[in-house]
């Protein structure tokens, strides 16, 4: 008999670890937030996280001074550049979608398509050079794809843009 309840308690403390975790993973997914009212962050922990532009919001008819159509829903992410971080790399699109990359000044709207640099797979964006202080990224279609194009990526940068603190044995980071 104890083995029955062994065995029920297990299975029902697994389950709800699944439950948990697949509750967190939800809560923190960056496509839940994409939006300039609501833009995600960059993740704490700089690990390649897919994302995603659908079910993003359309930021913007062009970026760029009008040099980049934008064709479809976009993915919007906030961070604050102290440049511990020189580049960010835009990787992993699925089939079909091929994303680009607009970096502005968070002194301008999300939503004004203005841009410093722009990216690709393969071109990154280089951050050295720009003074430290609040940027947007945000990932579209190619201005070639169709409209409504959206997809997968994965955004990567060369050391931490999550503005976390991090508390070590000698202080904060």
């Amino acid at each position: 008999m104890t083995d029955v309840i062994r065995n029920a308690a297990t299975a029902a403390h697994s389950a709800l670890n699944a439950v948990l975790l697949a509750s967190m993973l939800v809560a923190s997914s960056p496509s839940m937030a994409q939006t300039c009212a609501a833009p995600a962050v960059w993740p704490a922990i700089n690990v390649p996280t897919p994302m995603t532009t659908c079910g993003g919001e359309h930021v913007a008819d062009s970026f760029c001074g009008g040099n980049f159509q934008n064709p479809g829903p976009n993915y919007v992410v906030r961070f604050r550049l102290d440049h511990n971080a020189t580049q960010i790399m835009l990787t992993g699109a699925d089939g079909g979608f091929d994303p680009v990359m607009y970096l502005s000044d968070a002194a301008h709207s999300c939503d004004s398509g203005e841009c410093l640099a722009a990216g690709s797979q393969g071109a990154p964006i280089n951050l050295a050079g720009l003074p430290s202080g609040e940027y947007w990224l945000t990932v579209a279609a190619n201005d070639q794809d169709e409209p409504g194009a959206c997809g997968s990526f994965v955004l990567t940068a060369d050391g931490d843009l999550s503005g976390d603190d991090f508390i070590f044995a000698d202080g904060f980071d």
